[in-house]
């Protein structure tokens, strides 16, 4: 059902995912028919950041939030610009339109996740280029500097390997605020891990659906 005046059809546009020191916009779109616009206001949580209201002289303002910054000359209300985005720019945000006449008010909420991605694959060491069956294996598998956390995972063969080889380190958080993961194997070597006398071991690291690499 479809008001033949007044505010409806909110539609909020945020990034679900951005990558840290890019610039992000946001975009708030409605339908006033007859109705004017009041004000659109955008909020972090329940923190307002910027404010539009084209009754005012200024039409735009910008409220200060440590570690934020909201380009008040290229948002416009139904767009807000963030300049490089930051982990504490993550969480939800909102836009809130509110018309002239009625006073009816419409607000959206979405979450943003700020991300940075690895700088290089995924590092192994302590690997030798050959193996005899009984021979031990011990080997680390290093992804240096992301946020979140990268997952790491080794495979054998091409198979995951077994809970029982990997040896799990605490993570090491940097001083950019990125995190550093290691994930051990260690493991005796068996007839069974030979194809064709070769053995073959890799590292996959992953973040969210948006990073894949891989070490051999």
């Amino acid at each position: 059902l479809v008001p033949a005046n007044g505010l409806y059809n909110l539609r909020v546009n945020i990034p679900e995912i951005a990558q840290r020191g890019r610039d992000v916009i946001f975009n708030c779109t409605y339908s006033l028919e007859a109705d004017k616009l009041y004000a659109i206001k955008w909020y972090r949580g329940n923190y307002e950041i910027f404010r539009f209201v084209p009754s005012e002289n200024p039409k735009k303002k910008t409220f200060p939030l440590l570690g934020f910054n909201v380009s008040e000359e290229k948002s416009t209300g139904e767009t807000l610009f963030l300049h490089s985005v930051n982990f504490e720019n993550s969480g939800a945000y909102s836009c809130e339109v509110i018309a002239d006449i009625t006073f009816h008010t419409l607000i959206q909420t979405k979450e943003m996740l700020v991300i940075d991605l690895p700088d290089e694959r995924p590092r192994i060491t302590g690997v030798k280029d050959k193996y005899r069956i009984g021979d031990t294996i011990t080997a680390t598998c290093t992804s240096w500097q992301s946020h979140p956390p990268a997952n790491l995972t080794w495979f054998i063969n091409g198979e995951p390997a077994r809970g029982g080889y990997l040896r799990r380190y605490d993570l090491r958080k940097e001083y950019d605020g990125t995190y550093t993961t290691v994930l051990g194997m260690h493991f005796e070597v068996l007839r069974q891990h030979m194809r064709n006398r070769v053995l073959k071991l890799k590292c996959t690291s992953t973040l969210l659906s948006v990073y894949w690499q891989s070490s051999e």
